[in-house]
């Protein structure tokens, strides 16, 4: 067998494996297809099961709020009352504020807050928080808040523990 009659015979067997890979990529797509329609037969099939199991699932959220509602003191109906609203601006904050929007009028109220909260852990090295720490002491010195004895024992822990 010579040079010309293996690459022939190697263009070969790569066709074959091309055309068989095609063959089972189309299998693939009908096999998904058929599935799509068996899922959305059944769903048609089942429509009024799962339009009733919908409407129980907001039936009983609904039962839900109303039952943290009554538990947390507050009054349903005097809390859906509109006219305690009038002329008041208000916002309603989704996700801590990620997503919010407010009605009325809201002239004196600022576009954006911004609060810093306490709660988020946030990495910092040793030498980091030891001068931050050395910064607020030194501030606490300067204020008068602190003694000089005070300030030299702390320090002296800061200094250790880190």
């Amino acid at each position: 067998m010579n040079f010309i009659d293996k690459i022939k015979q190697s263009e070969t067997i790569k066709g074959l494996f091309l055309a068989h890979l095609i063959i089972l990529l189309q299998i693939f797509v009908v096999a998904i297809i058929g599935m799509t329609v068996i899922f959305i037969g059944g769903l048609a099939r089942y429509l009024l099961w799962v339009l009733l199991g919908g409407g129980a699932l907001i039936l009983v959220l609904a039962y839900v709020i109303y039952r943290r509602f009554r538990t947390s003191g507050r009054d349903l109906i005097k809390n859906l009352d509109v006219s305690t609203l009038q002329g008041r601006p208000f916002e309603v904050r989704f996700l801590g504020g990620l997503m919010s929007f407010k009605v009325g009028d809201s002239d004196n109220l600022p576009a954006l807050e911004h609060k810093v909260s306490r709660s988020v852990a946030q990495l910092e090295d040793t030498e980091t928080i030891r001068k931050r720490e050395l910064a607020e002491l030194a501030q606490l010195l300067a204020d008068d808040l602190i003694s000089t004895e005070e300030f030299t024992s702390a320090r002296q822990k800061i200094m250790r523990s880190n």
